[in-house]
């Protein structure tokens, strides 16, 4: 508001100035221009990806984010401050945007034997809203909403194949009494009291929420919360987000020495995995919890990659 009236003030000296003539009015015009630009918001600096593209194009669309080599490896890292997040916009392979507002930082590495291949992984670190601060109501409701946009556009929920298949607050209880690392339905919305349950800590919580798209990208969710140390009211929140292809989300379940030769051992892995949950299904069920029966895991075929 003080920048709005200073602008009618500086106006209202050059007409009563001018007295009519055609240079003073040029200068009226420029001040109101510059006047005008000045309350314009900032507009966020734009990042573009899409996984498989290859690296001289993202570096091409993107020269801002700086790259620096060790060990035969190119690291790609931008930070950006909260109060001038940057706006990552993530192309899916239907031409689809999914936009990422209030980003703060993007890191990927590019093995260079492997560089051919394009992007493969990402990571990244948004926040719910530009604020760096919220109530626990605020952030509960805007954080549920961001998940109903994500599923509103065709992502669909995750469950690893060897964890139970438990929805809504049953899987909400799961996670808070029995396994901290279990992924989160996105469909749920949290009571207060449950949202306030999450696990603190920043980037070492422990709350996630995993997702798919069309069983090709993979998107995980680690909620980092950080209490106010005064205001208990108040937390700060930023989503540690990492988005992979199927290849990358099938090597996770491989060994180490594993992972190069993931397609050998895809098939034996899954059986064991799946093994697992039908033990963990079983103990759990004595607990009280209602397997759903009807979801579908996502299928990763070795063929296709």
């Amino acid at each position: 508001m003080k920048k709005v009236g200073l602008m009618f003030v500086i106006i209202l000296m050059l007409l009563t100035a001018c007295n009519g003539s055609e240079s003073a009015k040029n200068t009226i015009a420029k001040e109101i221009k510059k006047e005008i630009k000045m309350l314009r918001p900032e507009k966020a600096e734009e990042i573009k990806l899409k996984l498989g593209m290859p690296f001289d194009e993202f570096r091409k669309a993107n020269p801002s984010v700086k790259v620096s080599n060790k060990m035969r490896v190119n690291f790609h890292e931008k930070h950006w401050s909260t109060k001038k997040p940057a706006s990552i916009h993530f192309e899916l392979d239907d031409n689809k945007i999914l936009e990422l507002p209030y980003s703060i930082s993007l890191f990927f590495g590019e093995l260079e034997e492997k560089s051919k291949l394009g992007l493969k992984i990402f990571q990244l670190q948004t926040g719910i809203t530009k604020a760096d601060l919220m109530d626990y109501e605020e952030s509960r409701v805007k954080f549920h909403a961001f998940l109903q946009g994500l599923l509103k556009e065709g992502w669909e929920r995750v469950i690893t194949y060897s964890r139970p298949r438990i929805n809504g607050r049953q899987a909400m209880h799961y996670k808070l009494a029995e396994d901290d690392m279990y992924y989160l339905d996105p469909k749920y919305e949290p009571t207060l009291e449950e949202w306030k349950k999450l696990e603190t800590g920043g980037m070492s919580s422990s709350n996630y929420w995993t997702l798919h798209y069309k069983n090709k990208i993979f998107l995980e969710i680690n909620l980092g919360v950080v209490p106010h140390k005064t205001d208990s009211t108040l937390a700060s929140y930023l989503m540690f987000i990492t988005i992979r292809d199927a290849e990358e989300e099938a090597m996770r379940y491989m060994a180490p020495k594993d992972k190069l030769k993931w397609k050998e051992h895809w098939v034996e892995r899954l059986e064991k995995a799946l093994k697992k949950r039908i033990m963990n299904e079983t103990k759990i069920k004595t607990k009280g919890y209602t397997i759903d029966e009807s979801y579908e895991d996502y299928k990763i075929d070795p063929k296709e990659w």
